[in-house]
């Protein structure tokens, strides 16, 4: 991004609580990143484009979908973001229990620090482990991940992922329930097992019965390859909004 001559913001999008994957605080923290940058330089407004991949693609979802009401003054002409966790629903099944717990752990955890009602239903060995992680970054094959650790072990509570508050913090976390106003380019690995596309492809079914324009790029590759195949077609068209070039709607594209 700086070799192409664009300022770029990175935001410690998990707030002040360290609350990674919740979608709210990650959007508010991105949105006040960019207007602090107009007190380093940037023009008031400068065209910005947000961009993300994996936890980062919540950070930019959210953002998209919270800036015209948080922060309508900024001029977001795109934002580009690619293996989104979009629905935690999605996520009990692709990692809890599996090699990725490690990653729904982290995510768990991350949750119930911007949520402290979620504390309830932990038990002791839960309140343990969310001691231990505090200072841990995000590591998908963690020892959780290599004992495809399920994560009702961590509750008294029979089914923990039915109970009322578990099911109002991920509806609450859900993303596509707001239309954003920017354009909006998301890439997708096909074969990606741990975040599978079924939650980008609703995402953008939700927002495009909106009016938003949404394309959606689906790729070759799992999680980790997708990242990397994805990121020129993202930074590319990035530059064309920059540009001013108009966007073609919603697509779906598969390669």
């Amino acid at each position: 991004m700086l070799g192409r001559g664009y300022a770029v913001v990175a935001t410690d999008y998990q707030g002040p609580r360290q609350a990674y994957s919740a979608g709210r605080v990650a959007a508010h923290t991105v949105l006040d990143g960019l207007r602090a940058s107009q007190s380093v330089g940037v023009a008031a407004g400068a065209p910005i484009a947000i961009t993300g991949y994996s936890g980062g693609a919540i950070a930019s979802g959210w953002a998209a979908q919270l800036a015209p009401s948080y922060a309508p003054e900024l001029n977001i002409v795109g934002v580009a973001f690619g293996g989104p966790p979009t629905d935690y629903k999605i996520l009990q099944r692709s990692l809890n229990g599996g090699i990725g717990s490690g990653l729904f752990t982290a995510a768990t955890i991350g949750l119930s620090r911007e949520y402290p009602e979620m504390r309830s239903l932990a038990n002791d060995n839960g309140k343990r482990l969310a001691l231990v992680q505090k200072d841990q970054c995000v590591d998908v094959l963690s020892y959780s991940g290599l004992l495809l650790f399920d994560q009702q072990n961590l509750s008294n509570v029979p089914d923990v992922f039915n109970h009322p508050i578990t099911r109002s913090v991920i509806e609450e976390n859900r993303m596509g329930q707001v239309k954003p106003e920017a354009p909006i380019y998301i890439y997708q690995g096909l074969q990606d097992f741990l975040i599978p596309k079924e939650g980008a492809e609703a995402v953008q079914d939700q927002w495009c019965a909106m009016g938003a324009s949404v394309h959606l790029e689906e790729i070759p590759g799992d999680h980790t390859a997708a990242e990397g195949g994805g990121r020129p077609g993202a930074f590319d068209w990035i530059s064309q909004r920059f540009a001013g070039a108009s966007t073609g709607g919603c697509e779906r594209m598969v390669r």
